[in-house]
């Protein structure tokens, strides 16, 4: 949790993070305290508006806020130690106008702590900047030494937000595709060159759903679209839900496999994910 103290023209932040009810929140400190003015944060944050207005009534009916150095305090509630520097940061954009993220996943931090704080305009320059970043290091075809910035983004699944709470995000996922598509370059090397095959197994389902359906995505024959397919199935079964593995098999095309494939290969696939299935059932009914 953050705390922020403010008087009539001055504030003073503390940030915190998330602990039990029983731990006291100088326990729960992190940071120093963060100066800050209310004529900013009252009109960059609607969170800080609203916590404002309650000291306000507070004093009004003659009750004493929260105070740090004789001023009242804002607070920020934060899930761990590691959304310290994106909470500064989208309260740094109130002052600045400035995103200060130099990674995807950065900016996405500060994107979610945007969100909760509720900061006026920093959420849309959260997603320019990413949309910035994304095009960095584009380009050497699983050769880099640092992961690309489109593979990060996918990485970074668990920091998107909700569609319907920031539905602009899909803007940002259709600029990723191209970019997707690009570095694994077609299915051939994807499943051959060393680099790009690991990588193609670290990806999440949403990000293997985005190269497939891509009708950029170059291959020789379906047949390799369904090895692709097999070898990251293999890989991340335990990882995906049914659901997800619909949605990736039904872009396989099986009217374009050949003979050999739709004979032997697919019914093998299917008996597989049957005895799979079959045993997860009886590991439940025990």
């Amino acid at each position: 949790m953050s705390h922020v103290a403010s008087g009539p023209s001055s504030m003073m932040a503390r940030l915190l993070r998330a602990l039990p009810s029983q731990q006291t929140d100088e326990e729960a400190a992190l940071g120093d305290p963060l100066p800050g003015h209310t004529i900013v944060l009252r009109y960059a944050s609607g969170r800080f508006r609203g916590q404002l207005n309650m000291i306000n009534q507070q004093q009004e009916e003659g009750a004493a806020p929260d105070l740090l150095r004789g001023r009242p305090i804002l607070r920020v509630l934060l899930g761990s130690a590691e959304e310290l520097a994106s909470a500064r940061a989208a309260i740094k954009f109130a002052y600045t106008g400035e995103v200060q993220a130099d990674s995807i996943r950065e900016a996405l931090g500060v994107l979610r702590q945007a969100a909760h704080l509720q900061v006026e305009g920093c959420a849309a320059a959260c997603l320019e900047r990413i949309k910035t970043l994304l095009p960095q290091a584009q380009g050497a075809a699983g050769n880099a030494p640092v992961v690309p910035p489109v593979l990060e983004l996918y990485a970074c699944e668990r920091l998107w937000p909700e569609a319907v709470e920031e539905p602009r995000f899909a803007s940002v996922l259709e600029a990723a595709k191209p970019l997707l598509v690009s570095h694994f370059g077609d299915t051939l090397a994807a499943l051959n060159r060393p680099v790009l095959r690991e990588q193609l197994l670290t990806l999440p389902a949403v990000a293997l759903e985005a190269l497939l359906e891509s009708d950029d995505s170059g291959t020789d024959t379906e047949d390799s679209i369904m090895l692709l397919l097999a070898t990251w199935m293999h890989e991340n079964r335990g990882r995906t839900d049914s659901a997800a593995r619909e949605r990736l098999c039904r872009l396989v095309r099986l009217v374009q496999l050949s003979r050999q494939y739709a004979t032997f290969v697919l019914p093998l696939l299917a008996a597989d994910f049957a005895c799979r299935r079959r045993k997860r059932v009886r590991c439940r009914r025990i």
